[in-house]
């Protein structure tokens, strides 16, 4: 059947917010972003800055997407987007690989 809008939202945030890649990226944002002796206020700062981009993130690709001509758009040129973010995460963690440690 149809779903509302709302239902439709929830689950998709419940399924985002479940993936194991997602709460691993999120752990290393934190890991990076905040020293390990930062005051509880800037863990909060820093994750509801997270919880707001991931959620801002999520809810335009869902509404862009939902719309037809973008998502033919998208299935057409789907191989080229796989390439091309494949060749940038490959550099970020080429690049991460090879950071040096200070």
């Amino acid at each position: 059947g149809d779903e509302t809008l709302r239902y439709a939202w929830a689950r998709g945030a419940l399924i985002n917010l479940t993936k194991a890649k997602a709460v691993l990226f999120w752990w290393a944002m934190f890991a990076v972003v905040v020293p390990a002796d930062a005051p509880m206020a800037v863990v909060w700062q820093v994750g509801l800055s997270c919880l707001a981009t991931s959620t801002l993130t999520f809810t335009l690709m869902a509404l862009a997407f939902s719309s037809r001509p973008v998502a033919a758009v998208y299935l057409r040129l789907r191989r080229w987007f796989d390439a091309a973010f494949a060749v940038l995460f490959g550099a970020a963690a080429f690049k991460i690989l090879t950071a040096k440690l200070v």
